[in-house]
């Protein structure tokens, strides 16, 4: 990219050996330093230090957050739940859905092949798809724990199985359904179904989750990470617009 760029530079019938910075900024589609500096230090006020002097920029939303590794009990880093229980009160398939920013998950029972409960949750637009795949789950787990039901509970999202297993997930929300996972040890079965391959159980809850985007009930859960940087890219974005439009070229630095 530098060679490249020095090519660019170099290549005199374009005019860019007296280009302003800031018009190579906007050709280049680089950020001006000072602002992506300040972003940076944004991010880790917000983030890292958890302040509430930028909250206009993430619309005072509550975020997940980070919590050190070796804080954690190892009993809850590594669990390992049953991949099926025996003689179960219920058969619970889960899955999350997101359709046009919008995002909701769905939890439903089975017994005899007979579904006996749909629950649907609508979540915030913010919200992603990996975390209403986790808050089903969290869901099913807490509701077998809450009536002291068994049950196998089946997803076809990988990804949330594989943050689930991992020791080093740091994130506040996944080890908080890690840690309820683990209390509900002896209820819980816990395993992977392949998707859309006609699995009565998975293809209702997955019907429903994208019902619940519109009809389900509403349940907040912080917002992830991603939508901090999100808001972030656009306010570098409003940021340079308007530093820019006050750009007076004629006292601009020039690139010599």
């Amino acid at each position: 990219m530098y060679e490249e760029l020095q090519d660019l530079l170099s290549f005199e019938g374009w005019g860019y050996r007296t280009t302003s910075t800031n018009v190579l900024n906007v050709l280049t589609g680089i950020p001006p330093l000072h602002i992506s500096a300040e972003a940076e230090y944004i991010k880790f006020q917000i983030w890292v230090r958890r302040s509430n002097q930028f909250n206009h920029i993430i619309d005072s939303v509550q975020l997940d957050h980070n919590i050190l590794i070796k804080n954690i009990p190892s009993a809850l880093k590594f669990i390992s739940p049953a991949t099926q229980l025996d003689k179960t009160d219920f058969e619970v398939y889960t899955d999350g859905s997101r359709i046009e920013n919008e995002t909701g998950f769905a939890v439903c029972s089975f017994r005899d092949n007979h579904n006996i409960h749909n629950f649907l949750f609508k979540l915030k637009p913010y919200n992603s798809v990996f975390q209403a795949e986790l808050a089903a789950i969290h869901y099913a787990a807490n509701w077998a724990a809450s009536n002291n039901y068994r049950i196998n509970i089946y997803t076809d999202s990988l990804s949330s199985i594989q943050a689930l297993k991992s020791a080093h997930s740091r994130s506040a929300f996944v080890n908080n359904v890690k840690h309820d996972l683990a209390l509900a040890e002896n209820l819980v079965g816990f395993s992977w179904v392949k998707a859309h391959v006609f699995i009565q159980g998975n293809e209702v809850a997955d019907q429903n989750a994208k019902q619940a985007i519109s009809s389900g009930e509403e349940l907040e859960i912080p917002a992830p990470r991603s939508f901090l940087i999100r808001k972030l890219k656009s306010y570098i974005c409003q940021t340079w617009n308007n530093y820019w439009n006050n750009y007076d070229s004629a006292s601009g630095e020039r690139v010599r």
